[in-house]
This record gives structure tokens, sequence and C-alpha cells, in this order.
């Protein structure tokens, strides 16, 4: 694998790994919030977001599905496409399905950034990080994910 397979397999997991890690610090914060009687608005604006990441997590769970994976013939497991021609439509499909996420992200990170920031003794976890800050910087993170991609592809188009 090399190229543009690897770029392929690098930019599917890392965004796989990034859109976890924010859903799963989502979830936390909205638990804490919860937990220590956070306004209720706050709280349902959080959970706002965390629907829509759910609905970009699905829809890149049928991207990965459609055109990450092929299932060879005779063959019970599925394995990352490697057909140069496969590859650059995974590549393809990933940038347009990307182009609909990156405006959500934009779209979440104005909502938090407008949002009361709660009192960061409710949002302070293990080693003094703060879980406040660190949906917002992931959310940046995933807004910008494209120069992930583009340094991936470096020299090689995006298509």
């Amino acid at each position: 694998m090399g190229g543009r397979s690897e770029a392929l397999w690098e930019i599917n997991n890392e965004y796989r790994k990034r859109l976890s890690l924010l859903m799963g610090h989502m979830k936390l914060l909205e638990e804490l919030l919860k937990m220590q009687g956070a306004e209720p608005a706050l709280r349902a604006t959080i959970r706002r977001i965390r629907a829509t990441l759910e609905e970009i997590d699905a829809d890149q769970h049928e991207w990965r599905h459609r055109y990450f994976y092929m299932q060879p013939e005779g063959e019970y497991k599925r394995r990352m496409v490697a057909d140069p021609d496969a590859v650059d439509l995974a590549l393809q499909t990933f940038a347009d399905m990307f182009d609909s996420h990156a405006r959500l992200f934009a779209d979440i990170a104005l909502v938090v950034r407008d949002l009361p920031r709660p009192d960061p003794a409710l949002t302070r976890v293990i080693k003094g990080n703060d879980l406040w800050t660190m949906c917002q910087e992931g959310v940046a993170d995933l807004a910008a994910y494209d120069r992930f991609v583009q340094d991936r592809l470096s020299g090689q188009s995006f298509l």
C-alpha cells in the first residue's frame, strides 16, 4: 500500500479517531453538566450538538461501507479498496462528504462559541484538563480537517 491508498487509509482512520474523540467528550460534557445541575438550555444545546455529531458519524459510517471497503469475490471479510480507480472514487466521495460535514462543524463551532461558558469547576477533568476547551478544540480541529487531508495527499490532487 502506498501513495493515494495509504493517504486514504490515514484520512479515514484519523477522521474516525477525531470524530469519536469529540463525540466522547461531548457525551461526557453533557453528563457532567447534568450531574452538576447546569442550566437546562445549555444541556439541551449540547444534546442537539451531539445529535448532529451522531448524524455525521452515521454518514461517515455509510461512506466507509460504500466506498472505503470492498468485499473481494469469494471472501467473507471486507477489505479496504486497493484498485486505483476505487481509491480515487473513495477520495472524491470523502471530499464531497466532508464538504457537508465542514459546514456542520463550522455551525457547531459558532454555537459553542456563543454559549455561556459553564463554571470551569464543572468542566475540569483529570490532569487539570478542561472538557469545555477540549470540546471547542475538537470541533475546530474537525472543521479544518481538510488541512490534514491536503497534507496527506501532498502534491496529489484531492480531486
